[in-house]
């Protein structure tokens, strides 16, 4: 649900960075800083969503801290949302770990949310394309993942 609008003109200069959008819990950010040392920063919200970059070394590095399953575990505790595959969890591993997020205001926008580009790259949550058919002339250059193990699924 992300639209591309023009080239990214801006490097990203922290371990990630997204978009403004939903705001943690004061109880959420004052446990990340209370119980894993996350110290202040300036990303108080969890929008690690499409559009977002993430410094693959930085996320790599804090995932290679065998105590970060435990952690996540932890943390659910304060965030039942929490699952290593959501933007939430990226973003409150990383934090814990005390690498920086923050807004990526230079080149992300959601509309509706607070310090938005007005000029940006990517905008995300548009919807536009959901629900969209295709027309059958789109339809014949789509088909079916073939299933080579009838018992297998995909």
């Amino acid at each position: 649900d992300n639209q591309m609008l023009r080239k990214i003109r801006t490097i990203p200069k922290y371990d990630a960075g997204g978009v403004t959008a939903h705001l943690w819990t004061r109880v959420w950010s004052s446990e990340l800083k209370k119980s894993y040392g996350a110290g202040d920063w300036s990303y108080e919200s969890h929008g690690m969503c499409g559009g977002s970059y993430v410094k693959t070394s930085s996320y790599i590095e804090a995932l290679s801290n065998h105590e970060w399953e435990k952690r996540l575990v932890d943390m659910g505790k304060y965030m039942p949302r929490l699952d290593i595959k959501t933007d939430l969890a990226i973003a409150s591993i990383m934090m814990s770990y005390g690498y920086e997020l923050h807004p990526w205001v230079e080149e992300l926008s959601q509309p509706g949310k607070p310090n938005q580009n007005p000029d940006p790259a990517i905008i995300h949550n548009t919807k536009k394309w959901y629900n969209v058919l295709l027309t059958p002339e789109d339809g014949k250059v789509v088909s079916d993942f073939p299933v080579k193990n009838p018992n297998r699924t995909l």
